[in-house]
């Protein structure tokens, strides 16, 4: 999820979707918060859950970008030659936070 974060908000940047950095930035702060408190669905794990899940579960709430009006995927790239790389970095994200949604709450 990390990587994944890296470089996507990196592509965000290059592909005129930079107000979409800031939002992969902070999924990405969460993974190290001392405290992290997810965006919405503050009750996905117990306040009592070893650190690095609620770390990890925080940061897939804020990762979660997809379905919505005007949501990640609503967008794309300015440039179409950039249309495989978006393509790409999305369904790595979505299999990464599916993933460690999965991690988070299974452990």
């Amino acid at each position: 999820l990390r990587s994944t974060l890296d470089e996507i908000s990196q592509f965000a940047e290059r592909s005129g979707l930079g107000n979409w950095s800031p939002w992969f930035a902070q999924a990405h702060a969460l993974l190290d918060d001392a405290d992290p408190t997810p965006p919405y669905h503050a009750d996905i794990l117990p306040t009592e859950s070893p650190l690095p899940l609620r770390q990890l579960a925080a940061a897939v709430v804020q990762a979660w970008v997809f379905g919505g009006m005007g949501s990640w995927n609503d967008m794309g790239p300015e440039d179409e030659a950039a249309r495989p790389d978006y393509e790409r970095l999305s369904r790595t994200l979505y299999d990464a936070v599916l993933n460690g949604l999965a991690a988070a709450t299974n452990n």
